[in-house]
């Protein structure tokens, strides 16, 4: 114990700077830490807001806003898709589409190859996505997918192809093509032994298609309209009739 008090007698001086510097190095370790901490949690804010602000939330057509936790899924099921296409992935990205959208477009694999995948992935494609508009049931996108714009070093028309993209809230599943939704309809009215079924609504961007059935009950031939135009819709005699299409 002498020896000690002895030794800290005769080096106070140089053990209390010592202290003290010690005490600094770790004051200065902690503020940097403190600083460092601060600075990543700041980057990863502003990231954030970055991400959120280039988020497409509002639709270019009606002004409408979708929550960002919604649009980030639905970005997301998008880019997964055009991932697995540019990976050649057909199966998985065949897989994502719905059955709407199978059943009226691409009903075979094969279907979807040659009347989609080949005509825009003949290259790796990078897309630009646009919220277009929303209804009760949907959200689509405006989808422009580019090729290699920087080694073209310019865009024309060849280097991009555009598309709407619609996400089934329901099912969770695409629909590609400019095909919004197919709504299964059934609304049957029936006169003068003809029943007429209203059957599907294939809803797309910029027109609709209507699946009429038409069953003839009597024994007389009917005619609903002249037939000059392709709108138009013919029964015969035939107590089923096959379905036709008219554009509204």
């Amino acid at each position: 114990m002498n020896r000690l008090i002895r030794i800290w007698n005769q080096n106070r001086g140089k053990i209390i700077i010592i202290a003290l510097a010690v005490a600094f190095f770790f004051i200065i370790i902690k503020a940097l830490n403190a600083n460092a901490i601060r600075a990543s949690q700041e980057k990863k804010n502003n990231n954030q807001n970055i991400v959120e602000e280039d988020m497409p939330t509002q639709s270019i057509i009606t002004g409408e806003k979708v929550n960002i936790e919604k649009t980030k899924t639905n970005v997301s099921l998008i880019q997964d898709f055009v991932e697995k296409c540019n990976s050649n992935d057909i199966d998985n990205a065949y897989n994502l589409l719905s059955e709407g959208c199978k059943n009226t477009l691409f009903p075979t694999k094969e279907r979807f190859i040659k009347d989609y995948y080949n005509i825009i992935f003949t290259e790796s494609r990078t897309t630009k996505i646009e919220n277009y508009k929303n209804s009760t049931k949907t959200n689509t996108y405006k989808v422009t997918f580019y090729g290699d714009v920087l080694g073209a070093g310019s865009v024309s028309s060849k280097d991009y192809y555009q598309d709407y993209i619609t996400i089934e809230k329901e099912s969770g599943k695409l629909s590609i093509n400019s095909l919004i939704i197919v709504n299964e309809i059934n609304k049957k009215v029936e006169q003068n032994g003809i029943l007429v079924t209203v059957a599907k609504q294939k809803l797309y961007v910029d027109y609709e298609i209507y699946e009429i059935k038409v069953q003839n009950n009597t024994n007389k031939d009917i005619c609903l309209d002249t037939r000059k135009s392709s709108k138009s819709v013919y029964a015969s005699r035939y107590r089923q009739c096959k379905i036709y299409s008219i554009y509204k």
